[in-house]
């Protein structure tokens, strides 16, 4: 009569051909510490520090001794436990599965009767103290070794099937396992089964990210990319791929969260994720971050547009220039997104278009591909119904603001006036364009402390916001009906400095009625141009405001002021 323990998967004790595998937790432990090393003598103290974590006493050591009357009972005549007088305890004729799975590692070849011994992790019902615990991490890599040395022996033999038929046992698998997950895909791209392999690839990624174990490693992107790679004229467009985006900006900080959530949507299941923030909240910036972050997910190319200084048929040209530098472009609108679609069929393709104002055009740069990708950054709401995730950025707080200004003007120019520091971006409104004009003043003119710069934006005599703000609520100006534009200006003008505005009283104002009053603000509102109030009320009047930074800015544009604003809301 023969004993075997198996320890690979759940807990499995044959005496002959009877199971006698025991319940008790404890007992089960104590077997598996045994077996784990067998024909040696394991320490009392060992056994102590497993079972109960401390140094053993008299109680533990009674304790220990009716376990191991129990255990004889169990694998008698089988197999024999001997006490070695005030040392510990040895297992004596038992054979376990790992010295089968021994046999196959140290194998030239694994061959498939390895995989009736690799059926899960190492004592997957058993609960662990801290030495199991090592054992299992030695087991499961021993096990994880010859599964990898398995698979690859099939890919070798150019038996790809043999690999995919483990597909399921090697997605359950650890991420961190990497060879696995390669040969995996490896397989996959073999047998021309592209979308599976994209679907493993993502939700190990996922799976990764979740864990906190980071992006997958070069081996598994080297053969994400061989199932990308449908045939040679595939592999040699993804030698040429386009990479037209951005480079990361530098001194990037803040939207944390904003970031996890839009990465999970683009990588995730790919398709349009919109970023929407108010002028000069750091979308392009945003964006061009998100992008750099996922670009190696797109091996056939990333493009980038900007259409705040192009219009959707010249991005289309840029874009086919990019993907078939040989070929002539098409004149017509229709005909370059007819061969932008041709392009991007079934392309792992990421196009990030800025300073998106129209739905339209947006969806004419949208890449044909399940497993393709668009980043727009909209400055208004208006394109959004063409996204399948909208993220909208959020004023960035004291903290973010301080790191980006150190990162710009030095940390001991800041650590000479904190406070000045802080009280000089409390006047930002959270907007990083604010904090990169304040900070290109300071480096142009080193002489100047924070202090002066700060009591120059208290007494107004600093243009803040420097031009740069004032082009981006520009850029969103241009997208405004003439009624909305004009309004708002009439608005600043006449909008009290840092009180918010009813909607009773912007209707006074534009001499419309308070219904078109209403219409009006909340297209400023879809354009981020004036915020809503909210009040604790329901049954409050709707009240509106409007930053002061975007007041100075929308100034800067509309003045003078003519009469004519007024003339024609009223006629509208």
């Amino acid at each position: 009569m023969s004993l075997r323990i198996n320890v690979l998967g759940p807990l499995e004790v044959l005496r002959g051909d009877e199971i006698v595998t025991p319940s008790q937790p404890k007992l089960r432990r104590l077997l598996v510490l045994l077996a784990a090393e067998p024909g040696s003598v394991v320490r009392i103290e060992t056994i102590t520090r497993e079972l109960w974590g401390t140094a053993p006493t008299d109680k533990h050591c009674r304790t220990i001794q009716t376990y191991v009357s129990q255990l004889r009972k169990v694998i008698c005549p089988a197999g024999a436990l001997t006490h070695v007088s005030r040392v510990g305890y040895r297992l004596d004729g038992a054979r376990l599965d790992l010295g089968d799975l021994l046999a196959h590692r140290d194998a030239e070849e694994p061959d498939t009767s390895a995989l009736a011994l690799c059926r899960g992790e190492a004592l997957a019902d058993v609960s662990l103290g801290p030495v199991l615990e090592q054992h299992k991490a030695r087991i499961d890599a021993i096990r994880i070794d010859v599964l990898d040395r398995y698979l690859r022996s099939c890919l070798r033999q150019e038996r790809p099937q043999a690999v995919l038929d483990q597909a399921d046992r090697i997605t359950r698998e650890d991420g961190r396992h990497e060879g696995l997950y390669t040969s995996l895909l490896l397989a996959f791209a073999a047998v021309g089964r592209r979308s599976e392999g994209i679907d493993v690839f993502h939700r190990l990624r996922r799976k990764r990210l979740d864990d906190g174990v980071g992006e997958p490693g070069p081996s598994v992107q080297a053969a994400y990319r061989e199932v990308l790679a449908e045939s040679p004229a595939d592999t040699a467009r993804l030698c040429e791929a386009p990479a037209q985006l951005p480079p990361d900006p530098a001194g990037f900080a803040g939207f944390t969260r904003e970031l996890r959530i839009a990465e999970a949507a683009l990588t995730g299941e790919p398709g349009a994720v919109a970023i929407v923030g108010s002028p000069g909240s750091g979308k392009s910036a945003f964006c061009a971050r998100l992008a750099n972050r996922v670009s190696h997910l797109f091996p056939d190319g990333q493009l980038h547009a900007d259409l705040s200084v192009q219009n959707a048929s010249e991005a289309l040209a840029g874009f086919l220039k990019a993907l078939r530098p040989d070929d002539r472009v098409p004149d017509n609108l229709h005909e370059r997104v007819r061969r932008f679609q041709d392009c991007t069929t079934g392309a792992r393709i990421l196009v990030f278009a800025d300073n998106v104002g129209d739905r339209a055009e947006a969806a004419l740069l949208r890449p044909n591909s399940p497993v393709g990708a668009v980043l727009l950054a909209c400055p208004s709401r208006i394109p959004v119904d063409l996204a399948t995730t909208i993220v909208e950025l959020p004023r960035l707080g004291t903290r973010e603001l301080l790191e980006m200004f150190a990162f710009r003007v030095g940390d001991t120019r800041i650590e000479r006036e904190p406070e000045e520091a802080r009280a000089l971006l409390t006047r930002c409104s959270g907007l990083p364009i604010a904090v990169a004009s304040l900070a290109s003043l300071l480096r142009r003119r080193p002489h100047w402390s924070i202090a002066r710069v700060l009591r120059r934006v208290r007494e107004n005599r600093l243009a803040f916001g420097d031009d740069e703000l004032a082009r981006s609520v520009r850029r969103v100006l241009t997208a405004l009906g003439r009624t909305e534009r004009e309004a708002l200006f009439e608005l600043v003008r006449r909008a009290p400095e840092q009180e918010s505005m009813s909607v009773r009283w912007a209707a006074g104002v534009l001499e419309v009625p308070v219904g078109e009053a209403e219409q009006i603000l909340e297209r400023l509102v879809e354009h981020r141009l004036t915020d809503p109030v909210v009040t604790d009320s329901v049954s409050a009047a709707s009240r509106y405001r409007i930053d002061p930074l975007y007041r100075s800015a929308v100034r800067e544009i509309a003045e003078p002021a003519t009469g004519e604003a007024v003339r024609t809301i009223r006629a509208w």
